[in-house]
């Protein structure tokens, strides 16, 4: 499977003092790896920010920083992503980031597939084989027939050829 490109908008907002005394306008390269970090930080492990676009804005003066305040869905598709940006001790105002994501396509494990079924309580660890009941995403909840056909167990899929079953 491909991965999927998910395009991101937020909204600006500007002040309505932007022009006052004590403010300074800052071009989008100059935003961008504020924006970059704070977008990386809260996406899941695995997806990648490839290009961000953003907008000029006026700010006041002291350290910069950028908060998401919203985390995107991790599926493909257009979100809206509310960010902040604070200028020292100011209020926070929105900031609209263009933000071009590759979101990974998790492996799809096929209903009968041969799995290793771990079931870990206090002092205990068990390994079984079993078949997948249905076709899972390695992260997604699975259903697995023991080897003898005697019990279905529902766990984690956590890799394309394990299924680890919790209390």
């Amino acid at each position: 499977m491909r991965a999927a490109l998910v395009m991101i908008c937020l909204a600006l907002t500007a002040p309505a003092d932007a022009a006052r005394r004590g403010t300074r306008r800052l071009g989008g390269a100059e935003l961008e790896p504020l924006a970059r970090a704070a977008l990386t930080a809260v996406l899941p492990e695995g997806v990648h920010v490839l290009r961000l676009i953003v907008p000029p804005t006026s700010v006041g003066e002291g350290e910069l920083r950028v908060d998401v305040a919203s985390v995107p869905p991790n599926r493909s598709g257009r979100f809206s992503v509310p960010m902040l940006l604070t200028a020292g001790d100011g209020q926070p105002q929105r900031l609209a980031v263009l933000a071009e994501l590759d979101v990974p396509a998790r492996p799809i494990v096929a209903r009968g597939a041969t799995v290793s079924i771990i079931v870990r309580r206090p002092g205990i660890f068990i390994t079984a084989r079993g078949t997948l009941q249905a076709a899972a995403a390695v992260g997604d909840s699975a259903q697995v027939l023991t080897a003898g056909g005697r019990r279905v167990l529902v766990g984690q899929l956590i890799d394309a050829q394990t299924v680890e079953v919790s209390p």
